[in-house]
This record gives C-alpha cells, structure tokens and sequence, in this order.
C-alpha cells in the first residue's frame, strides 16, 4: 500500500490504526469521531428510510424491514440513496479522513450502505455466522473496505461484531467457514475452524466495544461474525462498504447481480465520491 500526505504517517494513533488494520485485517475506533449531532442525524435518517420516507425520493435498493417483526435479523440496502442527512454525514471530513487514514487511501467511494437490525433477548434467530464479506463480492479482489457504526453503544451483551484477526492474510492457513445457512452457531463453528488447525495457528475471537459516534472497519477477507443480542432492545447498525484507488476488479468473479455493481461504480449518484 503506498503511504500518502495525511498524518498517519507522524500521528502515533493514527499510525497504530493502520498498522492494525494492516497486520490484524480490522481496526476499532473507539473515540467520538461524529458527534451527537451527526450522530442523531444518522439515526433520525435511517429511522426515516426504515419507516418508508425518503427525502432524497429514491426507494432503497433491498429492504426486507417489518416494525412488527421482533424475532429476525433484518436490513435495509442503499440508504445513502434515499435520505440527505445520511448521504451528508457520508461526506463527513473528520469521518472520511480517519477511514483514508487506516486504509493510507487518497480516494473514496461509497459502493454500499445498509442498516441491519438485530433482535433482542438473546434471540437466537440474531446471531450472524461466521463469514468473509469479499465472499458476496468476488469481482472486487483489492481496494475495498466496510465500516460498522453502531447506532446504540454496542458490547458483548447487545450481540457486537466479533472478529478472527489475521485471517485477511493469504499466508494464514483459517478454514473456510461453513456456509451461513450449514453452521450451528457462532461458538461451535469458531471450534470446528480451530480444531483443523495447529496450536500455533489459532487463532482467538475478539469481540469489540464500540461507542456511539465511534466506528469498526474491516477488509473484505477478514472473518467475523457476530452473536445474539441479549439486551431487551432492538440492535442497530449502520455499515457502508468504500472503494480507493486501488480498486482491482476480476471478470472471472461476476454474475448477473455483481455485474450491476460494476456499472454502478461509474454512477456519481449510486457510488458517490467522498475523498
């Protein structure tokens, strides 16, 4: 990755989130890098999108969302499309300038954004399998990254991302996960990889705690996961997927939908640039 003018470079902290990300394929910032305004402009515009009203007059692009359904995961897919406030906070300078910094990237573009809702009370119907995001992207082989911004605090309890670290390197030798629909659970699934493997090789899970106005960042091959929730509440998070210019798409890697996601990259409105 070529190094680039922005302070990482002589800002310790900065340069520990990108060596992170680097070695550990994942990266939390846990400080307050939106504010409670921007962050309630968040919430108040995907609270919108979810309840059907879009003041940018565009419809997301998936949405299987009931406010009656308290027992599935669910989500809602393109809500930069549908909502101002949304897409302005995308644009955020202090937000976009830290995520350039952990990835040493001088372009951004937004590729996703989505809002997934977990159910509470340790449903275990909330519990995300184990899986690499580049799994659902193979035509993109370098140059992408998804960020994960709570939009409650998020912790063990309310059912937080759990990450494998190191599992984005080629050289580390981590089974593949079971497909989704095949693994029985988060911790049984952890053991059935583990097993396989030497002791030097395993690797521990690491759940991560993550403030409001804080976010998570990871790159598409790394493994993650993440358990039930167990509060009383519904669980909300936002995540959005960049690309840089280091963008590597393979042909070999489309089908029918991905080959939409290709054209979309040249769209200004689809894929905006926000560096």
């Amino acid at each position: 990755m070529k190094p680039t003018s922005y302070t990482f470079q002589t800002d310790s902290t900065l340069n520990a989130e990108y060596i992170q990300y680097q070695t550990q394929g994942f990266c939390v910032v846990d400080e307050e890098v939106l504010s409670h305004s921007e962050m309630t402009r968040l919430a108040n515009g995907t609270y919108r999108v979810m309840a059907g009203n879009y003041t940018l007059d565009h419809p997301p692009k998936f949405s299987n969302y009931q406010p009656e359904n308290f027992q599935s995961f669910q989500q809602v897919k393109g809500l930069h499309l549908c909502d101002e406030d949304i897409l302005s906070i995308l644009h955020e300078d202090k937000l976009v300038r830290r995520i350039a910094s952990i990835l040493g990237a001088n372009s951004l573009r937004i590729l996703e954004t989505a809002i997934f809702i977990k159910p509470g009370f340790g449903d275990p119907n909330g519990e995300i399998p184990w899986h690499r995001d580049g799994d659902y992207m193979k035509y993109i082989v370098e140059g992408m990254a998804h960020i994960w911004i709570p939009l409650e605090p998020i912790n063990a309890i309310n059912g937080t991302l759990q990450y494998l670290p190191g599992t984005h390197l080629q050289h580390r030798r981590i089974p593949q996960p079971l497909p989704i629909s095949e693994q029985d659970s988060i911790h049984e699934e952890y053991y059935r990889m583990m097993e396989k493997l030497e002791e030097s090789d395993r690797v521990e899970m690491v759940p991560v705690d993550i403030p409001w106005g804080g976010f998570s960042m990871h790159h598409g091959d790394t493994i993650h996961g993440s358990g039930p929730n167990y509060a009383p509440t519904t669980r909300h998070a936002f995540a959005f997927t960049v690309v840089t210019e280091d963008l590597k798409v393979d042909p070999q890697g489309f089908d029918g939908v991905q080959l939409g996601h290709l054209h979309d990259l040249d769209d200004p409105i689809i894929c905006p640039k926000i560096l």
